[in-house]
């Protein structure tokens, strides 16, 4: 058992014998109720492991996305399994981990479609995206990933006709109505496609990443000790493979290490 240290949140949690990991309740595959009401996913499996390494108990929690990002959390999280890109103007407010994955940013077009057959065949095309997005920066040319460990990328895709929705099943939606009816092609993240094409959207996927973004967990800020074990924690379950069978588990791909490739 690690020693408590006062005023710490790593000693805190040691002391309490639990860590609090706050998850979004219906964002799967990373995080969702199951049929028995459950907490499951990859980013719960994530967290679980981290306690179990710590030597404390588990209790997952749904969070509220506007009281995470204030910074303020007083006490309800001890750390946030919520797939979230470690931007610097977020680590203003929050502290970070490292990136214990990358998410693959892909282009998807209905299965009756032969045009295109690579990213760059998609220029001039109607592409549908959640707006507000990564993906929706990426078309217009105007994405910064400026957090730790982002992999370099280079646009690809010229003059796009994008159209932004308000989610992205909403995009996808639409795509399924038939090649060309509404859109030509959609930009989402691979794990989510993945579980479209699962659920019998008739989608194929362009096996060439757009970018990929890193995600971190993220802390309530002046955590240094759990932010610095959390991260000792996860170098461990990544040489172990633990974290890539996690992501295969969920993922259908290890997408703990971009090197790799997102198949």
């Amino acid at each position: 058992m690690l020693p408590a240290k006062a005023g710490d949140l790593l000693g805190s949690v040691i002391a309490k014998g639990e860590l609090v990991i706050g998850v979004d309740a219906a964002y799967p595959p990373q995080s969702f109720l199951d049929d028995e009401g459950k907490f499951a996913g990859f980013d719960v499996d994530v967290g679980k492991a981290i306690s179990r390494e710590l030597g404390v108990r588990a209790v997952v929690r749904e969070v509220n996305w506007e009281v995470i990002f204030t910074g303020q959390w007083r006490g309800q999280w001890d750390l946030l399994a919520g797939s979230l890109t470690p931007t610097r103007e977020r680590a203003t407010k929050l502290d970070f981990s490292d990136p214990y994955y990358f998410s693959p940013a892909m282009l998807a077009v209905h299965q009756a479609n032969k045009t295109i057959n690579h990213v760059g065949d998609a220029s001039g095309k109607r592409i549908g995206v959640a707006g507000q997005t990564t993906y929706e920066s990426y078309l217009n040319q105007a994405l910064v990933i400026d957090a730790a460990g982002a992999v370099p990328f280079e646009y690809r895709i010229a003059d796009a006709d994008i159209r932004p929705y308000a989610g992205e099943q909403l995009v996808l939606d639409d795509l399924k109505l038939g090649d060309g009816v509404r859109l030509d092609a959609a930009v989402s993240a691979l794990p989510f496609l993945k579980l479209a094409q699962q659920y019998g959207y008739p989608i194929k996927v362009i096996e060439d990443p757009l970018f990929y973004e890193p995600l971190a967990l993220a802390f309530e800020k002046g955590s240094p000790n759990l932010v610095a074990k959390t991260n000792e924690i996860l170098a461990r379950l990544r040489s172990s493979g633990e974290l890539a069978d996690l992501s295969r588990k969920w993922h259908g791909a290890d997408l703990t290490n971009p090197s790799k490739g997102a198949r």
